[in-house]
């Protein structure tokens, strides 16, 4: 993605956190973790300047507290 690494990186820790609750973990509140993101990611690709860190950072944490 040109320009949209840091929606690049996001999709990626949303992917590994699917691939863990397809190995069989958990995680309480899924739906609103996804939303959140979705709709960061949208914003992202509709504003040239937006910036993801922080929904990346939070997603990053869930991802390391499921594993």
């Amino acid at each position: 993605m040109i320009d949209k690494e840091d929606l690049g990186l996001l999709s990626s820790l949303l992917d590994s956190i699917l691939q863990k609750i397809m190995k069989g973990e958990q995680l309480d509140d899924l739906l609103q973790l996804f939303t959140m993101s979705i709709s960061e990611m949208t914003t992202s690709m509709t504003s040239s300047n937006y910036d993801l860190k922080k929904i990346k950072k939070h997603v990053s944490q869930i991802s390391s507290n499921i594993s």
